[in-house]
């Protein structure tokens, strides 16, 4: 267990701060299991360890980041670490690429049956495997799907260009002045 610490630390010290999705802020990090879902390259490694140096800091303690795929579970059981890591005082466990890992949505079902106060946030990106899993979780994940950046994360991120988040409602009943302070911040070159 000591060696998923180990990487915990070192995985969850390395995280850049500098770019923060607007994601993390619409999250319920509070519920029993939360998935996340997309694409590869979307960033849903980067916003789950984010979040865990944002909230719990570098060190392991209450939060436990795993990725699934490593040769650490070739001879330990994700239930047996949930286990463990509950003995020990664990609140959080975040685990990444968990369709990596062949047997997680029965051992998720199991541990959060076994351990209703333990927390546990998972990623994936095969979506099909997810939403095919072999344990019903359906009624007990709370989901949310990681797009790709948008156009306002694309500005803030690549040209230093901040702008407000505004909802469809906003966005339909104010546009004239939504326009007006977007286009004084940014302007699109003239093909003329």
């Amino acid at each position: 267990m000591e060696i998923l610490f180990k990487k915990h630390r070192v995985l969850v010290s390395q995280v850049s701060m500098k770019i923060v999705r607007q994601l993390m802020d619409n999250i319920d990090w509070e519920k029993q299991l939360v998935s996340i879902r997309g694409s590869r390259g979307v960033g849903k490694t980067t916003l789950m360890r984010q979040y865990i140096k944002k909230k719990y800091g570098v060190n392991a303690g209450e939060a436990l980041y795993c990725v699934m795929d490593s040769m650490y579970f070739t001879n330990h059981t994700l239930l047996e670490v949930a286990e463990r890591f509950h003995l020990m005082g664990g609140k959080h466990l975040f685990l990444d690429e968990v369709h990596k890992y062949p047997t997680w949505s029965k051992e998720l079902k199991e541990i959060t049956d076994l351990w209703p106060d333990m927390k546990i946030t998972f990623t994936g990106s095969s979506l099909l495997q997810i939403l095919n899993a072999d344990a019903d979780l359906s009624r007990r994940v709370l989901s949310y799907d990681m797009a790709g950046l948008s156009f306002r994360e694309f500005l803030h991120f690549y040209k230093g260009i901040e702008l407000p988040y505004y909802t469809l409602d906003e966005i339909l009943s104010d546009a004239d002045a939504i326009c007006q302070k977007v286009c004084g911040v940014c302007q699109p070159p003239s093909t003329l």
